[in-house]
């Protein structure tokens, strides 16, 4: 005979808690942000600014860069690599400036111009698709990601890992959570602002009501003030640049 009733010894596991945010503190930015050279520096403002990926920072054209009437770069304007969605931030001044320095230093003039590109001239970020011999003579395809931003980046933080100055665990990609957190704290001071439709701008996902993804044209610049505000946060990563 078999006794069917529960053990009274079991005990109840507590609801699963979510997986903590990981994101960079302004200390560890700032430390960051001292020993990357110039090009990394650029791209580490544009990821906050922006929210962009390593892709993303890749895919980036001259044609993409508005600039105002003062001839310096006010926003970029580009469709996400992954979701296709618009992505339109406005740029903090520093960022701008960074920008306009790295165009003319590299003398990008034509607007189908890459931004970034390695030393061979090809995309930092691209998916590289070979032919591979078999042991039978026949030939198979194979492919590789090759993200040159990411490690490039992961070697310049290294020193700062080891001596304990920046979490191990911090990659590029965190720039982007780092950027929409502070998104989100802006708009927690604003009663009534729809923070998740701003962070959806800023991180350029995909709408996720049916009105806002077929039927509703938004007006993106709502970000702006949001962006401009945490630009004033993060302005503390780079006041002693001496730049």
């Amino acid at each position: 005979i078999h006794d069917y009733r529960l053990p009274t010894d079991i005990s109840i596991p507590t609801k699963a808690q979510p997986n903590e945010i990981l994101i960079y503190s302004l200390k560890e930015l700032q430390a960051l942000y001292t020993v990357v050279d110039k090009r990394m520096r650029l791209m580490i403002l544009i990821a906050l600014n922006t929210g962009y990926t390593s892709s993303d920072l890749s895919d980036i054209r001259l044609q993409n860069i508005q600039f105002n009437e003062a001839g310096k770069p006010e926003r970029i304007l580009k469709l996400r690599t992954k979701t296709s969605e618009p992505q339109n931030h406005i740029l903090w001044t520093k960022t701008s400036e960074l920008l306009l320095d790295w165009i003319d230093d590299n003398k990008i003039e034509n607007m189908n111009q890459l931004i970034f590109i390695n030393r061979n001239g090809n995309p930092l970020v691209r998916n590289v698709v070979k032919m591979k011999r078999q042991a039978d003579g026949t030939r198979k395809q194979s492919g590789s990601h090759l993200d040159g931003i990411s490690e490039h980046f992961r070697t310049l933080t290294k020193s700062l890992k080891e001596e304990g100055t920046l979490r191990k665990k911090l990659t590029f990609k965190h720039l982007r959570k780092t950027g929409g957190t502070q998104i989100y704290s802006e708009c927690k001071k604003s009663p009534g602002v729809d923070h998740l439709l701003i962070e959806q701008l800023y991180y350029s996902h995909k709408p996720t009501s049916v009105a806002r993804q077929y039927y509703t044209k938004l007006d993106r610049t709502i970000l702006d003030p949001y962006l401009l505000e945490a630009g004033k946060f993060f302005s503390n990563i780079w006041l002693d640049d001496g730049q």
